[in-house]
């Protein structure tokens, strides 16, 4: 602006490139007359803030925050952004939309197992682990962990619990086994015999949370093979106690004799000494 006489008379300042531009209208009274006077300001950069931050992220602005560059937005490993991911500085100093943020990757939170139950100490956001585990009487059928990913599916399929069973097979010669509420965990069996045998062991089992009956099964035997050893036993005693009666008797039988023999003899000679 220069100023001739008592005059003001406006003057142009250039600019080249031009950037950016105001107008501001200047008042000037001189001799008790207004005069208006138009000046045009060049301004040579507007920059917008510098200091936005983003958590858990990252701000990549490679020209700079001043007016016509971008702000490009990325998050860490693990987290997705929620908003824009790029923003323009704009001629008034602001950037054209808001700054976005960046949240935690997560999967589904509400997943179950039937007969089980689901661990995940550090949460079920990207990165961390599920654990499956089955109630007492039930098996894991599939992995037992189980982890998020980046783009919130588990990366295994969810297992499930099975009802833990005993052999269903479980038979014993001569009898028959009765499976009345089935061959699983906490169930009871029971053994019977055909007739003419007797059971041998305890006459039920229950399958136990390892899949086994617990114990040893019964057998069944013949009622007449204990008999018949009875029996034989009984007969065997009984002759040989006769034997032994058969035995004294002849012994001491011999012995009679024998002291009657001898005494005989003894009185022959007795009467043959008086007789001479």
């Amino acid at each position: 602006m220069e100023v001739i006489g008592s005059a003001i008379m406006p003057t142009e300042f250039n600019c080249d490139p031009l950037i950016s531009a105001r107008y501001v209208s200047v008042h000037i009274v001189h001799f008790r007359q207004m005069l208006l006077c138009e000046v045009e300001v060049y301004v040579t950069d507007i920059c917008c803030d510098d200091a936005i931050a983003v958590l858990n992220g990252q701000i990549t602005a490679s020209n700079g925050f001043c007016s016509g560059n971008d702000a490009q937005f990325s998050c860490d490993p693990g987290y997705e952004l929620v908003g824009r991911s790029t923003v323009t500085c704009q001629g008034n100093g602001s950037w054209d939309g808001e700054i976005p943020t960046c949240e935690r990757i997560c999967c589904d939170d509400t997943i179950e197992i039937l007969n089980g139950q689901i661990t995940a100490s550090n949460g079920f956001c990207s990165g961390n682990d599920a654990q499956f585990s089955c109630d007492p009487g039930y098996e894991l059928v599939g992995r037992s962990t189980v982890t998020c990913q980046e783009d919130r599916r588990w990366d295994g399929e969810i297992p499930t619990c099975r009802r833990l069973c005993c052999d269903n097979t479980t038979e014993i010669i001569n009898g028959q086994v009765n499976a009345t509420d089935g061959y699983c965990y906490g169930d009871d069996i029971q053994f019977f015999c055909d007739p003419g045998y007797e059971l041998i062991g305890r006459s039920s089992a229950t399958c136990q949370d390892d899949g086994s009956w617990g114990r040893e099964l019964p057998t069944c035997k013949l009622h007449t093979e204990e008999s018949s050893t009875s029996n034989g036993a009984i007969v065997g005693a009984i002759f040989g106690g006769a034997f032994a009666v058969v035995v004294v008797v002849v012994v001491v039988v011999a012995v009679r004799r024998r002291r009657t023999k001898r005494g005989s003899q003894e009185y022959a000679e007795m009467e043959n000494i008086t007789g001479e």
